[in-house]
């Protein structure tokens, strides 16, 4: 019932949300069309660009702080002039950072990661007194490149060592992460994303960008001259002047027929200048102002709608025909002993038809989600493998379905009763996915009782219960034929020791009570993965599987079995007159490793027997060893 209920909460908690959407997305609508258009996109764009440069500072700051610890780490070791470690430090680190070089506080190169050599002048730049001087981390105004041309941006800091600057430590980053980097502003595909230095010169951009500004020369001022500033925009000589005082500039312009907002904001980790633009009809539908976040809920709020509207035609459609469908299950179920089922995979739905009261001595409404697997509790434990089977079968292509399983009938006494399953399997040809499975369960008590009492007189010793002699090496013949993974098949051949005098000084019902408890004693220490057979007379054999991890193990695990073998083996029996006492002898093959058939196996095991009838008795052998 509560899995019912929480079916049908989510289809509430759906509409919900639906109309929750619905009634944002329209308050979003009307609030930016209401709103003067100029304003709305100079905000907008604004707002997205102040974004953009917070995300590329938060990089540029993460990076002078990686490479300030790094300064930190290495700095006693360029005091020792320790090589070795500054460069095995160095190559540690490149996660942020693309390659390092190493400077003598004059400058020069000291040290480098040995792939990348870096061409730049901190000395040219003046770079080098506020290193050394104010002890701060700059960036390089320009890009540098290796002799390989390829460009990296570089962020230097001085390596301290006991307040003294020992040397400059400088981390260079990729070019190309930094194009990646651009190329994360996305606020529209009419736009691009860039950097450059405080005189105008581009260092880098997203991919879009030479589409729109990369064909004017490398230099901004070269590029805005060639554009129509607008007359209520800042000037060129404005945004010249902006850019010297380390603050931000917008420019509302023409170019080529389309108009553009550029916003430049600065870097507080260096001199550069992040740069966006974005063409104004990016902002626009039909006139009015709308962002993209507002289109992209509207589209989503729209397909939500139509989706709703043709999962009610679906579940109308449904209704219908399901409705048809129950009444012919109803009809069929009510001409014999039998339950019809029908399991839906979505929504994930059970229902039986016809008496479930008189089969399983309780009432089963229709189960809904989670609900539907409730059923497996009334499943003997033994033969709860059918969930697994069920759940194969709908994953194979195969159609019909048939098992036995024992299921309750009686919740109080814990009685089970056999039941035949079969089912078919109908598939959606249009969508290519199983629908539903529809089955039929009857009562098979006395007919699967019948069968199994057949099957086990058939396979199994009269006297004791275990496998006989034909049963237990067709069993062991398709083991061996059917290896698993590294398991190990022990096949053990037990001879019982001074066995005919039980007969012959006790009788032979004491000498069946002794064969009798042999059976048992065996069945019970190889109680998993084996098979325990009476071969005839007093000889017994098993054939269990072992998965050992090395030879130590194996030969550990049969020897715990053998010991125990012969220990419960070690019997006396009594007529209140006589004692007669037994022991065993054990012979041991191994497969695959001594043989992989089942005649070889017993020949070898047989072999390692009479070692141990030869040897005293009472003991156990492995072929081929003393």
């Amino acid at each position: 019932m509560d899995d019912r209920l929480k079916w049908y909460r989510r289809r509430y908690v759906l509409l919900a949300c639906l109309l929750l959407l619905t009634i944002f997305s329209t308050y979003n609508f009307v609030t930016e069309v209401s709103g003067t258009t100029a304003e709305t996109i100079g905000k907008n764009m604004s707002n997205t660009a102040d974004f953009f440069g917070v995300y590329v500072d938060d990089m540029l700051g993460d990076r002078n702080s990686y490479l300030e610890k790094m300064a930190d780490d290495i700095g006693k070791y360029i005091q020792k002039e320790d090589a070795d470690k500054v460069k095995e430090i160095l190559s540690g680190h490149q996660t942020f950072f693309a390659a390092f070089t190493v400077l003598k506080p004059t400058g020069e190169k000291e040290y480098d990661n040995g792939e990348t050599v870096m061409n730049f002048n901190l000395v040219q730049s003046n770079a080098l007194d506020t290193l050394l001087k104010e002890k701060k981390s700059i960036t390089y105004d320009n890009l540098v490149q290796d002799s390989g041309r390829n460009k990296y941006m570089a962020i230097c800091t001085p390596v301290e060592y006991k307040g003294k600057v020992v040397a400059i430590l400088v981390g260079e980053v990729k070019l190309e992460d930094l194009n990646n980097l651009m190329q994360k502003w996305e606020l529209s595909q009419e736009g691009c994303a860039f950097l450059l230095t405080d005189r105008g010169n581009y260092v880098t951009s997203g991919e879009r960008f030479y589409d729109y500004i990369g064909g004017e020369a490398s230099d901004l001022n070269v590029y805005l001259e060639n554009c129509r500033i607008k007359k209520d925009s800042m000037k060129l000589g404005d945004v010249e002047k902006s850019m010297k005082k380390r603050s931000e500039a917008i420019v509302y312009y023409i170019y080529d027929g389309e108009d553009y907002i550029l916003k430049l904001i600065p870097s507080e980790h260096c001199s550069w200048y992040m740069g966006c633009l974005v063409k104004e009809k990016a902002f626009y539908v039909e006139g009015f102002h709308i962002s993209s976040k507002l289109v992209v809920f509207i589209s989503i709020t729209v397909l939500a709608w139509i989706f709703a509207i043709g999962y009610f035609i679906l579940l109308i459609y449904r209704y219908k025909k399901d409705w048809d469908e129950v009444k012919r299950y109803r009809d069929v179920a009510g001409f014999e002993r039998s339950l019809i089922f029908e399991r839906r995979f979505s929504p994930s739905r059970l229902e039986f038809f016809g008496n479930v009261r008189e089969l399983f001595g309780t009432s089963i409404g229709v189960l809904m989600g989670e609900e539907v697997y409730d059923v497996y509790d009334r499943v003997h434990p033994d033969d709860i493998s059918v969930r697994g089977r069920l759940h194969q079968f709908y994953d194979d292509e195969q159609e019909e379905f048939a098992a036995e399983v024992r299921i309750k009938t009686n919740d109080e006494e814990e009685e089970y009763g056999w039941f035949r399953i079969t089912g078919r399997l109908v598939r959606d040809s249009r969508l290519g996915i199983n629908s539903k499975f529809i089955g039929k369960i009857e009562n098979a008590d006395q007919e699967i009782v019948d069968e199994r009492n057949l099957v086990e007189r058939a396979e199994n010793d009269l006297l004791t219960g275990i496998l006989n002699k034909k049963t237990f090496e067709e069993k062991v013949v398709g083991s061996l034929a059917n290896k698993k993974g590294d398991y190990y098949y022990i096949f053990f051949i037990i001879d019982l020791d001074n066995f005919k005098n039980v007969n012959d000084k006790l009788g032979h019902i004491m000498g069946d009570k002794a064969i009798v408890d042999t059976a048992k004693f065996l069945s019970e220490i190889f109680r998993t993965n084996a098979h325990v057979g009476r071969l005839g007379g007093d000889e017994f054999s098993v054939c269990v599987a072992y998965n050992a991890f090395d030879e130590e193990s194996l030969k550990t695990f049969i020897k715990s079995k053998a010991d125990k073998v012969c220990e419960v083996n070690r019997r006396t029996y009594s007529n209140g007159e006589t004692d007669v006492s037994i022991s065993s002898s054990v012979g041991i093959a191994i497969a695959p490793t001594q043989a992989d058939d089942f005649e070889t196996l017993y020949k070898k095991a047989d072999s390692a027997l009479y070692k141990s009838k030869n040897g005293g008795k009472n003991c156990y052998h492995i072929f081929g060893e003393n």
